[in-house]
Protein backbone atom coordinates (compact mmCIF):
# COMPACT_ATOMS: atom_id res chain seq x y z
CA UNK A 1 0.00 0.00 0.00
CA UNK A 2 1.25 3.40 -0.71
CA UNK A 3 1.19 6.09 1.99
CA UNK A 4 -0.85 8.56 0.66
CA UNK A 5 -3.67 9.58 -1.21
CA UNK A 6 -1.95 11.54 -3.67
CA UNK A 7 0.84 8.62 -4.02
CA UNK A 8 -2.02 5.80 -4.46
CA UNK A 9 -1.67 5.50 -7.96
CA UNK A 10 1.37 3.93 -9.81
CA UNK A 11 3.28 2.11 -11.66
CA UNK A 12 5.59 -1.23 -10.44
CA UNK A 13 8.99 -1.67 -11.39
CA UNK A 14 11.15 -4.83 -10.64
CA UNK A 15 15.26 -6.05 -10.98
CA UNK A 16 15.93 -9.47 -10.77
CA UNK A 17 13.88 -10.88 -7.82
CA UNK A 18 13.33 -7.03 -6.74
CA UNK A 19 9.40 -5.94 -7.39
CA UNK A 20 8.96 -1.76 -7.45
CA UNK A 21 6.71 0.20 -7.68
CA UNK A 22 6.43 3.47 -9.85
CA UNK A 23 3.69 5.85 -8.84
CA UNK A 24 2.03 7.83 -11.04
CA UNK A 25 0.18 10.12 -8.48
CA UNK A 26 -2.85 11.47 -10.18
CA UNK A 27 -4.06 12.81 -6.73
CA UNK A 28 -7.54 12.33 -4.38
CA UNK A 29 -10.15 11.83 -6.58
CA UNK A 30 -12.36 13.33 -4.08
CA UNK A 31 -10.98 16.62 -4.90
CA UNK A 32 -10.64 17.72 -8.58
CA UNK A 33 -7.93 20.21 -7.90
CA UNK A 34 -6.17 17.74 -6.59
CA UNK A 35 -5.61 15.12 -9.58
CA UNK A 36 -2.37 16.30 -10.63
CA UNK A 37 0.40 13.84 -12.20
CA UNK A 38 3.46 12.56 -10.55
CA UNK A 39 5.62 9.91 -10.82
CA UNK A 40 7.42 7.40 -7.81
CA UNK A 41 9.35 4.43 -8.10
CA UNK A 42 9.75 2.16 -5.45
CA UNK A 43 11.76 -1.25 -5.56
CA UNK A 44 10.24 -4.27 -3.36
CA UNK A 45 11.76 -7.81 -2.37
CA UNK A 46 8.37 -9.77 -2.26
CA UNK A 47 8.93 -13.15 -3.64
CA UNK A 48 11.49 -15.28 -4.59
CA UNK A 49 10.56 -14.85 -8.85
CA UNK A 50 12.99 -15.78 -10.96
CA UNK A 51 12.42 -13.23 -13.43
CA UNK A 52 11.49 -9.60 -12.90
CA UNK A 53 7.93 -8.25 -12.86
CA UNK A 54 7.16 -4.63 -13.38
CA UNK A 55 3.04 -3.88 -11.79
CA UNK A 56 1.55 -0.55 -12.55
CA UNK A 57 -1.00 0.52 -10.56
CA UNK A 58 -3.65 3.57 -11.36
CA UNK A 59 -6.47 4.62 -8.86
CA UNK A 60 -9.30 7.21 -7.98
CA UNK A 61 -8.94 8.93 -11.68
CA UNK A 62 -12.47 10.15 -11.49
CA UNK A 63 -12.30 10.85 -15.18
CA UNK A 64 -12.60 13.33 -16.64
CA UNK A 65 -11.97 15.42 -13.46
CA UNK A 66 -8.30 15.35 -13.56
CA UNK A 67 -6.04 18.58 -14.51
CA UNK A 68 -3.88 16.63 -17.20
CA UNK A 69 -3.99 15.67 -20.68
CA UNK A 70 -5.05 12.09 -21.20
CA UNK A 71 -2.19 11.71 -23.65
CA UNK A 72 0.39 12.46 -20.64
CA UNK A 73 -0.71 9.45 -18.49
CA UNK A 74 -0.81 7.51 -21.74
CA UNK A 75 2.68 8.24 -22.08
CA UNK A 76 3.68 8.41 -18.33
CA UNK A 77 2.16 4.28 -17.96
CA UNK A 78 3.64 2.99 -21.47
CA UNK A 79 7.22 4.77 -20.81
CA UNK A 80 7.27 2.43 -17.77
CA UNK A 81 6.79 -0.33 -19.37
CA UNK A 82 4.62 -2.52 -17.19
CA UNK A 83 4.27 -6.25 -17.46
CA UNK A 84 0.60 -5.89 -15.62
CA UNK A 85 -1.14 -3.19 -15.22
CA UNK A 86 -3.46 -2.62 -12.43
CA UNK A 87 -6.46 -0.49 -12.39
CA UNK A 88 -7.49 -0.28 -8.95
CA UNK A 89 -11.29 1.32 -8.98
CA UNK A 90 -12.99 4.82 -8.86
CA UNK A 91 -11.82 4.82 -12.60
CA UNK A 92 -15.55 7.04 -13.41
CA UNK A 93 -17.83 8.59 -10.81
CA UNK A 94 -20.86 9.73 -12.72
CA UNK A 95 -23.10 7.72 -15.05
CA UNK A 96 -22.51 8.37 -18.80
CA UNK A 97 -18.66 8.55 -18.37
CA UNK A 98 -18.27 4.69 -19.20
CA UNK A 99 -17.43 5.68 -22.43
CA UNK A 100 -14.52 7.64 -21.51
CA UNK A 101 -12.99 4.39 -20.57
CA UNK A 102 -10.98 3.20 -24.16
CA UNK A 103 -10.09 6.19 -24.84
CA UNK A 104 -8.27 6.53 -21.54
CA UNK A 105 -7.59 2.53 -21.37
CA UNK A 106 -6.95 1.14 -24.65
CA UNK A 107 -3.58 2.77 -26.00
CA UNK A 108 -2.10 1.56 -22.50
CA UNK A 109 0.60 -1.19 -22.90
CA UNK A 110 1.02 -3.40 -20.69
CA UNK A 111 3.29 -7.44 -22.41
CA UNK A 112 1.11 -9.58 -19.54
CA UNK A 113 -2.17 -7.45 -19.83
CA UNK A 114 -4.69 -5.25 -17.87
CA UNK A 115 -7.02 -5.73 -15.62
CA UNK A 116 -9.23 -3.85 -13.03
CA UNK A 117 -11.55 -3.65 -9.95
CA UNK A 118 -14.59 -1.72 -9.04
CA UNK A 119 -14.28 1.22 -6.46
CA UNK A 120 -16.65 3.38 -4.20
CA UNK A 121 -17.73 5.94 -6.70
CA UNK A 122 -18.63 3.28 -9.52
CA UNK A 123 -21.54 2.18 -6.73
CA UNK A 124 -22.26 5.46 -5.61
CA UNK A 125 -22.32 7.57 -9.12
CA UNK A 126 -25.00 5.18 -10.46
CA UNK A 127 -22.59 3.60 -13.32
CA UNK A 128 -24.13 1.04 -15.43
CA UNK A 129 -21.66 -1.98 -14.75
CA UNK A 130 -22.28 -3.70 -17.38
CA UNK A 131 -21.86 -1.17 -19.82
CA UNK A 132 -18.68 -0.40 -17.62
CA UNK A 133 -17.34 -4.05 -18.47
CA UNK A 134 -18.22 -3.53 -21.74
CA UNK A 135 -16.15 -0.50 -22.02
CA UNK A 136 -12.84 -2.17 -20.56
CA UNK A 137 -13.18 -5.18 -22.63
CA UNK A 138 -13.26 -2.17 -25.60
CA UNK A 139 -9.94 -0.99 -23.81
CA UNK A 140 -8.71 -5.10 -24.09
CA UNK A 141 -9.02 -4.47 -20.02
CA UNK A 142 -10.53 -6.99 -17.77
CA UNK A 143 -12.91 -5.91 -14.66
CA UNK A 144 -12.76 -9.05 -12.20
CA UNK A 145 -15.61 -8.08 -9.18
CA UNK A 146 -15.03 -10.90 -6.93
CA UNK A 147 -13.02 -12.83 -9.92
CA UNK A 148 -9.57 -14.69 -10.42
CA UNK A 149 -7.33 -14.26 -13.15
CA UNK A 150 -4.00 -16.26 -13.85
CA UNK A 151 -0.66 -14.38 -15.21
CA UNK A 152 1.62 -17.13 -16.81
CA UNK A 153 5.26 -16.16 -16.17
CA UNK A 154 8.52 -18.03 -17.55
CA UNK A 155 8.64 -20.78 -14.46
CA UNK A 156 5.39 -19.86 -12.56
CA UNK A 157 2.43 -18.41 -12.27
CA UNK A 158 0.57 -15.38 -10.70
CA UNK A 159 -2.83 -15.60 -9.55
CA UNK A 160 -4.72 -12.02 -8.78
CA UNK A 161 -8.02 -12.01 -7.21
CA UNK A 162 -10.35 -8.84 -7.85
CA UNK A 163 -12.39 -8.43 -4.68
CA UNK A 164 -15.82 -6.03 -4.88
CA UNK A 165 -15.53 -2.73 -3.51
CA UNK A 166 -15.26 -3.11 0.50
CA UNK A 167 -17.45 0.30 1.30
CA UNK A 168 -20.58 -0.31 -1.05
CA UNK A 169 -20.15 -4.00 -2.92
CA UNK A 170 -19.71 -7.05 -0.97
CA UNK A 171 -16.07 -8.53 -1.24
CA UNK A 172 -15.80 -12.11 -1.46
CA UNK A 173 -13.15 -12.87 1.05
CA UNK A 174 -13.70 -16.61 0.72
CA UNK A 175 -11.64 -16.66 -2.76
CA UNK A 176 -8.94 -16.33 -0.78
CA UNK A 177 -9.42 -19.81 0.29
CA UNK A 178 -8.59 -20.94 -3.14
CA UNK A 179 -5.17 -19.76 -3.55
CA UNK A 180 -2.84 -21.86 -6.38
CA UNK A 181 -0.23 -19.41 -7.12
CA UNK A 182 1.68 -16.01 -6.06
CA UNK A 183 -1.13 -13.50 -5.36
CA UNK A 184 -2.26 -10.67 -5.92
CA UNK A 185 -5.27 -9.19 -4.28
CA UNK A 186 -6.79 -6.31 -6.06
CA UNK A 187 -9.07 -4.03 -3.70
CA UNK A 188 -9.84 -0.33 -3.85
CA UNK A 189 -10.47 0.56 -0.40
CA UNK A 190 -7.34 0.04 2.24
CA UNK A 191 -9.74 -1.29 4.83
CA UNK A 192 -9.56 -4.89 4.67
CA UNK A 193 -6.09 -5.03 4.62
CA UNK A 194 -5.46 -7.08 7.57
CA UNK A 195 -8.56 -9.47 6.71
CA UNK A 196 -7.12 -10.09 3.44
CA UNK A 197 -3.68 -11.08 4.88
CA UNK A 198 -5.38 -13.22 7.52
CA UNK A 199 -7.40 -15.00 4.82
CA UNK A 200 -4.18 -15.44 2.68
CA UNK A 201 -2.18 -16.67 5.34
Amino acid sequence: MVRSALSRRGFLRASGLMLGLAAAGIGAGYAWWSNTLTVERHRLKLWSLTQPVRLGVLTDLHAPNYRFATFELIEAVNAAECDLLLIVGDTVDRRGNERLVPEIFRSMRARLGKLAVLGNWEYMGGIDLAKLRQRYEGADVQLLVNETAFVRLEQSALQLIGLDDYLMGQPDLNLLKEIEDLIIVLSHCPEPADRIAEQAE
